[in-house]
């Protein structure tokens, strides 16, 4: 199989590319900024914005599938940036999808928890969506655009995303272990649910259903659902890290410029019953978070 990965600098991109060259895939690897490097090689610059620029690169590598990583994913940034948003979510989505069209292959690409409310999780990929800021809505228009282009569609939507990887810009996992290691104080909510999600399980996860020709809308995440707070309880004593340096606290004392989904998370019954794939749980992908902190360090 001949993998395209966008984004591939990225910790979901890079976690992709390992997982398909593990596989026995061929990867291409495709960044907005270009010269990192992977386990394929050097990262390929790719302005997924520019049809041209898109349209060219990935017919000159030829792939049987694009895995579509690359994305404004800053939720507070994206309230005041709404056009660049929509072009990185939605316009590259759709010039990969041209791109796609145009060499006979497959696009898979990743969705989020924002394009519900929160209200009623945890979700089922067939519930409403309703998101409550710019983020979520262009993940929502970037569905819309996949759908309505017709033809096979994979849809993955994941939430939570933690891991570790050279030159990754920090995520929330690697930050509260960056803050126990300094014993600092840090304020968690305890109101926000959801399933954390190890980018190396998922891109695990991602690969079986590419190999499986899986189509349409998917939850892939971790399998167990928690509080942030309970997440960062957990990834304390993982560590042997003093759990009291967490200190519990409501989303609305925060005053973020974008809204949460609180009552998040997401059922994976269609992923557990329909594929017989199964994430890893809490402990297990904590587990495996600190073997790859050992190997790639804690990003400070």
């Amino acid at each position: 199989m001949r993998v395209a990965v966008t984004g591939a600098a990225g910790l979901l991109g890079q976690k992709m590319v390992e997982s398909a060259l593990t596989g026995g895939s061929e990867v291409f690897p495709f960044d907005m900024i270009g010269g990192s490097e992977t386990a394929a090689g050097p990262v390929v610059e790719l302005d997924i914005t520019s049809a041209a620029e898109v349209r060219n690169e990935i017919a000159s590598c030829g792939p049987d599938w694009i895995v579509n990583t690359a994305a404004f994913t800053a939720v507070d940034d994206s309230e005041g940036d709404d056009r660049r948003v929509h072009e990185v979510n939605v316009v590259g989505v759709e010039n990969l999808l041209a791109a796609a069209s145009a060499g006979g292959c497959r696009l898979l690409t990743l969705s989020t928890d924002y394009v519900f409310d929160g209200s009623a999780g945890p979700y089922e990929e067939d519930d409403m969506r309703n998101p409550l800021g710019v983020y979520g809505a262009s993940k929502a228009a970037m569905e819309d655009a996949v759908i309505s282009h017709g033809g096979s569609h994979l849809i993955v939507r994941t939430m939570v995303l933690y891991g570790a990887a050279p030159g990754v810009r920090t995520n929330f996992g690697l930050w509260v272990l960056q803050n126990l290691r300094a014993d600092r104080e840090m304020t968690i909510v305890t109101d926000q649910m959801g399933n954390p999600t190890l980018a190396s399980d998922l891109a695990r996860l991602l690969l079986e259903m590419m190999e499986r020709g899986a189509e349409g809308t998917w939850h892939v995440a971790g399998r167990d659902r928690v509080s942030r707070f309970d997440f960062a309880v957990a990834l304390a004593r993982a560590f042997g890290l003093d759990k009291n340096l967490i200190r519990p606290v409501r989303t609305i004392d925060l005053g973020q410029a974008a809204d949460r989904p609180l009552e998040s998370g997401f059922t994976l019954r269609r992923l557990q019953d329909d594929l017989r794939l199964e994430p890893l749980g809490l402990d297990a992908s904590l587990g495996s978070f600190r073997a790859e902190v050992e190997r790639y360090g804690d990003g400070r």
